[in-house]
């Protein structure tokens, strides 16, 4: 999907390598937010709760999450707490339904 992005050369589509990289982007807010196969990478629980929560108050109001997990248990189990977690907000979700 980045090598897309990429290619399409759109001004206005930003790329981080690191989640570190994010954090200084207190202000800035975001119309699409999309995760790939890196909550496995983060080990403690409480840090992949932190990162997750902070990536989601970057969206924009109408914005879009896309978090995608390896089909595994662990995997089933990111994305399951990660849902749990924005219906508790009142957010939307799109998939898994």
């Amino acid at each position: 999907m980045r090598k897309l992005g990429k290619f399409m050369n759109i001004d206005k589509v930003k790329f981080y390598e690191s989640l570190s990289n994010t954090i200084e982007l207190e202000n800035e807010k975001f119309d699409l937010i999309s995760i790939a196969y890196v909550l496995e990478e983060i080990k403690s629980p409480e840090l992949r709760f932190l990162s997750l929560q902070s990536l989601y108050n970057k969206l924009s109001d109408d914005g879009f999450m896309i978090l995608a997990c390896p089909g595994s248990p662990t995997g089933f189990r990111f994305v399951h707490d990660f849902r749990e977690w924005v219906i508790s907000l009142m957010g939307h979700i799109v998939a898994p339904c």
